[in-house]
């Protein structure tokens, strides 16, 4: 194992000491000396254990600044002296304060299930795929159609009358291979029973994305209450032309009352910009969350005209 630095992490020395800045945070330590900062500036690379246990035990000066600078979460651990150059994603986690291998583990380990395969849907279907989640089910009762294709881009030409569920499938094994264990369900959700009847005795889905909007004004509640019944997190979300909303992921009971955040009418007219924003905004907020980082307990309003993101208000 390696001790290293976090990527996102800029280093310098200068008289008034060595700093550590990211977007985050920032670290001034005063009183440090060249040799110090030689010897910090190590950990830029990364150095394995023998060598920061020796420097831990054998200077005093250093293992004080080794735990300032850990106390302040500027360093991670990882298995190797660099991140793997093939996974962008485990130099996110680990920007992040997180052991990126953990929190790979945690994302490729995940059991996923996402509820409508629609303008957001298969938005977030794109990006876990992309993150390394391997178990999906995916749930809609709808066909490809043509009007579809300006906002889910999963689908093709070619895909017009297919079940959209084995279309995504399609797609993921197309550009993921075989590796994949994707549950397909063309099935219409109508009551909280209908939910249950897909959970079934299925308990270890980490988290659900509710991405449905028939029944108008009913079926995210209908979502959240078999959801939460089972004791699985979810989140929800909605595009509209003006407006849009996100979250928050909800583990027990909804944190908001209805008013507290804009609902969605249903619309004849959908952009694919805005489902794209809302849909990698909620597979942002479902990532982190299953690689270990806090949950943002807010529903976001989001003002597509005025550019704006606001945390409802509680």
């Amino acid at each position: 194992m390696y001790t290293a630095i976090r990527l996102d992490t800029e280093i310098s020395f200068t008289e008034e000491g060595l700093k550590l800045t990211n977007e985050v945070r920032s670290l001034l330590i005063r009183n440090v000396t060249e040799n110090d900062y030689k010897v910090i500036s190590e950990l830029v690379a990364g150095i394995d254990d023998q060598k920061y246990n020796s420097l831990s035990q054998g200077n005093k000066r250093i293992t004080e600044l080794i735990s300032i600078i850990n106390d302040h979460h500027f360093l991670y651990r990882m298995k190797n002296r660099s991140l793997d150059s093939e996974n962008r994603t485990l130099g996110y986690w680990a920007a992040k304060g997180l052991d990126p291998y953990k929190a790979d583990r945690k994302v490729t380990s995940s059991n996923i299930l996402i509820l409508g395969m629609g303008g957001t849907g298969s938005v977030i279907f794109q990006h876990l795929l992309a993150a390394g989640v391997k178990r999906i089910t995916i749930v809609d009762s709808d066909s490809v159609e043509l009007s579809n294709l300006n906002r889910q881009f999963i689908y093709r030409k070619n895909d017009v009358g297919t079940p959209k569920v084995m279309a995504a499938e399609r797609y993921a094994r197309e550009y993921y291979g075989d590796d994949l264990e994707i549950n397909n369900l063309q099935k219409t959700i109508r009551s909280v029973e209908d939910v249950e009847d897909i959970i079934g005795k299925e308990s270890s889905f980490d988290l659900a994305a509710i991405c449905m909007d028939h029944p108008t004004g009913t079926i995210t509640d209908i979502c959240q209450k078999a959801l939460l019944g089972k004791k699985i997190p979810c989140i929800s979300g909605g595009v509209g032309i003006r407006k849009g909303f996100y979250g928050p992921i909800i583990c027990s009971k909804p944190v908001y009352k209805e008013d507290f955040y804009d609902r969605q009418h249903g619309t004849l007219y959908s952009f694919g910009p805005t489902n794209t924003v809302i849909g990698a905004l909620m597979a942002q907020e479902m990532l982190e969350y299953v690689a270990g980082l806090d949950n943002h307990a807010t529903t976001f309003n989001v003002n597509f005209e005025q550019y704006a993101l606001v945390a409802a208000k509680k």
